[in-house]
């Protein structure tokens, strides 16, 4: 279960959309929150100074008290009441500002809302929220700013929460299932979840040997590891114990040579408006479809994926990054214990 969740703020209603998410996660985990606001003036698109020193640091000065001001209003707010909750105003780039405040700070979820562009900036991927999560050490959770939110009222009372968790490589399937997992434990569902295994492959390799015999060994690793992490969770309670353990896992297998394409359409983003989508959430690795060229306009296919669905959207890093910080937290916390 995430228990330690940094949420972006820059003082838009967009960027607040994520805050009932926040605190469900929070709340559920007994853990706690970072809000941390970047501040940008006076820099240039590397990060670094183009005002004197004197002026910048007069300027930057205040506006790092009004986003404090602003934070501490946020953190006071009823919908946090009883929340643990941390700010921190820094200053540079957004992207690595956040990267580096998850490493000084321990957490182990991004969530943050991503905006709705029009014109120009629709057809060129590549915002803040994309860049962050390619480059996140940890699960990166983005919510839309006009789309749904995976809790009740979006979601009716008693119905079950459906994720499409996509997948295209067995290396791929630990970390996204664990952080499913722990994604369904953290926002209380109350039915078993349903979860869809998508593998996109293209055409070409459905006429090769052995294609159905590797999606039914990926089919075993993940349910393997389903397995493996509902036994790993150590802070959940009871009733969202039997929730995760009962998630009902099916798979399918969607053919195209665009996976973006492919993926979307399975989760039903591209369905009429009179149509419901057929999931709540998305969930791909951070690393999906890179075995694939890239054919649209250069962009990754998962900045495409986040791009273009209004669906939350969780990205989960490889596993040797996560594990890796992993590491580091644990030992930082055992220097502690012993200071």
């Amino acid at each position: 279960m995430f228990t330690r969740i940094l949420v972006p703020l820059d003082g838009s209603p967009a960027t607040e959309h994520a805050l009932p998410i926040a605190a469900r996660l929070a709340r559920t985990a007994q853990g706690s929150l970072l809000l941390v606001h970047v501040i940008t003036l006076g820099t240039n698109f590397n990060g670094k100074a183009i005002l004197k020193t004197d002026a910048l640091h007069s300027l930057v000065e205040t506006e790092k008290q009004k986003a404090l001001d602003y934070l501490t209003t946020i953190a006071t707010m009823p919908l946090l009441d009883g929340i643990d909750v941390e700010l921190q105003v820094c200053w540079g780039q957004v992207a690595p500002e956040l990267v580096e405040q998850v490493r000084q700070h321990h957490c182990d979820l991004i969530l943050m809302s991503r905006k709705h562009h029009t014109g120009l900036k629709h057809l060129l991927p590549g915002s803040v929220a994309e860049r962050v999560a390619m480059h996140s050490p940890v699960p990166v959770f983005l919510i839309h700013e006009h789309g749904p939110l995976p809790i009740i009222p979006y979601i009716p009372a008693g119905h079950p929460i459906c994720i499409l968790l996509g997948v295209d490589d067995i290396s791929q399937a630990g970390p996204v299932v664990k952080s499913s997992l722990a994604l369904v434990a953290g926002l209380a569902a109350t039915t078993r979840p349903l979860i869809r295994l998508a593998r996109v492959i293209s055409p070409y390799a459905t006429e090769q040997a052995g294609a159905q015999s590797s999606l039914l060994e990926l089919m075993k690793v993940i349910k393997e590891h389903q397995i493996k992490h509902v036994h790993e969770f150590q802070d959940i309670d009871e009733e969202s114990m039997e929730v995760v353990s009962s998630a009902c896992m099916s798979e399918s297998t969607l053919v195209g040579t665009d996976y973006a394409h492919e993926l979307l359409k399975e989760a039903g983003s591209y369905d009429s408006e009179e149509h419901k989508p057929q999931f709540h959430l998305l969930v791909i690795s951070s690393r999906f479809g890179q075995h694939q060229q890239g054919l649209h306009l250069g962009n990754h296919i998962v900045e495409r994926l986040t791009h273009e669905t209004q669906l939350p959207v969780l990205i989960v890093p490889p596993a040797m990054v996560m594990d890796s910080l992993a590491a580091r937290s644990q030992a930082s916390q055992a220097v502690d214990s012993l200071s």
